[in-house]
């Protein structure tokens, strides 16, 4: 009797030490899955950052001279460990309301 007592703990101890690992792997996923939600948010936020400054240089380039049209002004950004460039398109006919476009990309 005491034999079967034995197998049966090693065979709880087995089953439990299993199951503590199976979930140790699933909040492993999770908090991976987590940092690359954070990691994606910071890159949106940067991404913002470079669309924003694009977005002034060209308000400021056609407050200095109201004619002035570009088909691809790029250039570059270097903050911090933020480092990027974008490209200002601004069309319409002087005089016109502008349509200003912005790419951006961030560089790793």
């Amino acid at each position: 009797m005491n034999k079967k007592n034995e197998g049966l703990a090693l065979l709880l101890t087995i089953f439990l030490m299993l199951l503590f690992s199976l979930f140790a792997m699933m909040l492993a996923s999770v908090f991976a899955n987590r940092t690359e939600i954070a990691k994606g948010f910071y890159r949106m936020g940067q991404t913002f950052s470079i669309n924003d400054m694009g977005i002034e240089r060209a308000k400021q380039k056609l407050y200095d001279d109201w004619s002035w049209r570009t088909a691809g002004l790029e250039e570059d950004v270097d903050i911090g460990d933020l480092n990027g460039y974008y490209t200002i398109v601004v069309t319409g006919a002087a005089g016109d309301p502008v349509e200003i476009s912005i790419e951006s990309e961030i560089v790793k």
